[in-house]
């Protein structure tokens, strides 16, 4: 889930898959990422998330309305595994 503030969002991993809407268990949360907040010149009317590749990493960008922020993401190179039967 994520919780956004004026010029940044608090971005949690939570164990707890089957919860879903305004009551997260902050007991259950695993990682939690303070990520700043940029206005853009975009407007986008659904919230959107996508990830953006980069060399052994990744971006993951989360954006609605003239709002963006991006989460960083890193791969160690020899530590990928595939899912089994892939």
């Amino acid at each position: 889930y994520c919780i956004p503030q004026e010029t940044s969002w608090t971005l949690v991993f939570n164990s707890n898959i089957d919860s879903w809407g305004l009551k997260p268990d902050p007991k259950r949360d695993l990682y939690r990422f303070d990520i700043p907040v940029t206005q853009t010149n975009n407007q986008l009317e659904y919230f959107t998330m996508v990830f953006e590749n980069r060399d052994a990493a990744a971006d993951l960008l989360m954006a609605w309305g003239n709002l963006e922020a991006r989460l960083p993401l890193s791969f160690p190179l020899g530590r990928v595994h595939s899912l089994p039967g892939r």
